[in-house]
């Protein structure tokens, strides 16, 4: 054979064994087979995988452990009509961080990736979401007012116990009656 006719690459869709860890990365959950891009190296007579094939795989994986994709993350973005640079400060972890999400470089953590479902899904509005990294607000005076002046309004979902003793109050609220 002519050393100088360069042989083109062959390549070919191959089965190939994901392993899905729990989430504590400690062991495998399952395990999903799927058709990945393989190179033949006739140096080591080996299917070697490509760079395509090792996208798949993560991918697979952030699937099945129920993270979103860099795509995902930029149609997130995207679809709120913010900047890496906007979205970065309303997460409260900068640009450079989404950025590393966005290019598939990196991954958010867990708890991060639940919160951008729940943004992604429409479950809380970066707006919402704003709001809830600023000062919380107390609502015990308000409770404490509502209790003391014996107003019925719709209830509020705060530490009852907590409340009670610091409005001093020395009844029990009138149980919730629900229709039957």
């Amino acid at each position: 054979m002519n050393p100088h006719i360069s042989k083109r690459p062959r390549i070919s869709l191959r089965p190939f064994k994901v392993s899905i860890p729990d989430p504590e990365g400690e062991k495998v959950t399952e395990y999903i087979q799927i058709n990945i891009p393989m190179l033949w190296d006739e140096d080591i007579s080996e299917w070697v995988l490509t760079a395509e094939a090792e996208e798949q795989i993560e991918n697979t994986k952030a699937r099945h452990m129920g993270l979103l994709l860099p795509d995902d993350l930029k149609l997130l973005r995207e679809r709120h009509g913010l900047s890496q640079k906007a979205i970065g400060e309303l997460l409260q972890i900068g640009a450079k961080s989404w950025t590393r999400w966005e290019s598939g470089k990196q991954r958010p953590s867990r708890s991060i990736n639940i919160l951008l479902c729940a943004l992604y899904n429409g479950l809380i509005s970066p707006h919402q979401l704003k709001g809830l990294g600023g000062p919380q607000r107390d609502w015990s005076a308000q409770f404490c007012a509502q209790q003391n002046a014996a107003q019925k309004s719709d209830p509020l979902v705060i530490d009852f116990y907590r409340a009670k003793q610091m409005c001093n109050l020395n009844h029990d609220p009138e149980p919730i009656k629900v229709p039957v």
